[in-house]
């Protein structure tokens, strides 16, 4: 695009020249809204002008360590000279208008490999289903069912059942409470993992089940939500199992002010991963392995442009880490 363009783009949007080569460039710190529509404005004005494309990869740009991780093994992708790769970012963990316009442009750049991370969606799911002949579709946060669809994560049901064993052995207690969110295809895997643990020890079945909704969980004020769920039940729970984390459960803990020796246990919640214990107030967080997710997705897209060959497995497992605080 040249740069009377990119100069009308912005004088029609109220925006600076940066702010659309951003969005050009499909670079972070820019607004959701902002960013779709120039998207739509470019797309409705170069429908065709798209270019080809090997692997195109469709990441979040959340600043935090799990996103962070997975963002820095494409950033630090050598591609050999004879296949394309384009990086795509959206600004929140939920944005479905962003990520279905990537997939169109997909499916116009005659991509052989999308890389996707996101939350899927009906209308996403819909979308992945028309893409598929011919495609490899590879899934880095979510397992979810298709044809030529692969998933290379950690593998959600051991490690809950990994935390599960971990409860058994150092910290089995009479007040148990587990989050749940049901619209986490994960979560509910981790969580029958963690239950099957207890069950097999003959350990404490959970005294409380604090349900988190879909709508609490994706809203900027997360945080305040789940901290006001945790504080109804401070007097009635010694332990606390949650078996997703976002950015802010560490926030939201503090702000439920829990009785001092609450134990918590969680998944995905550091800031850094390489630290050696988890955040404040946490026994024990597992980590997914973000960064070999990464690598191993850009392998096996590779090896699919090359020879043609899927994946053998439907889901590639890549092993988590569990911290402690001792």
């Amino acid at each position: 695009m040249n740069n009377k363009k990119i100069t009308d783009l912005a004088s029609k949007y109220n925006v600076s020249i940066t702010t659309v080569s951003k969005v050009i460039r499909h670079c972070s710190a820019v607004d959701t809204n902002t960013r779709q529509r120039i998207l739509n404005e470019i797309q409705a004005h170069s429908p065709s002008d798209c270019g080809c494309c090997d692997i195109y990869c469709i990441l979040p740009d959340v600043p935090h360590y799990f996103w962070g991780e997975l963002r820095r093994s494409f950033d630090e992708y050598s591609p050999p000279r004879d296949i394309a790769v384009k990086l795509n970012i959206y600004t929140h963990l939920i944005d479905e208008e962003t990520v279905l316009h990537y997939l169109s442009e997909a499916e116009k750049m005659n991509a052989a490999v999308i890389i996707l991370s996101t939350h899927i969606t009906k209308r996403i799911h819909d979308k992945l289903n028309i893409l598929l002949p011919g495609r490899l579709i590879i899934l880095l946060s979510e397992q979810y069912p298709f044809t030529n669809g692969f998933y290379i994560g950690s593998d959600p049901f051991s490690d809950g059942y990994a935390m599960g064993k971990l409860y058994t052995r150092k910290l089995s207690c009479n007040k148990l409470g587990v989050l749940r969110l049901s619209v986490d295809h994960n979560a509910e895997k981790r969580l029958s993992g963690f239950l099957s643990a207890l069950k097999e020890s003959d350990s404490v079945t959970p005294s409380e089940v604090i349900s988190v909704t879909d709508e609490t969980y994706s809203e900027k004020t997360a945080a305040a939500h789940i901290a006001n769920l945790l504080s109804m039940h401070r007097d009635t729970i010694d332990c606390i199992y949650s078996p997703f984390g976002i950015p802010r459960l560490p926030l939201a803990v503090r702000k439920a002010e829990l009785k001092p020796h609450t134990i918590l246990l969680a998944h995905d919640t550091f800031t850094d991963f390489d630290a050696i214990t988890p955040p404040k107030g946490f026994h024990a967080v597992c980590n997914q392995s973000l960064y070999t997710q990464g690598s191993t997705a850009l392998s096996l897209a590779e090896t699919f442009i090359r020879t043609g060959r899927y994946p053998p497995t439907k889901n590639t497992y890549v092993p988590s880490v569990i911290r402690t605080a001792d």
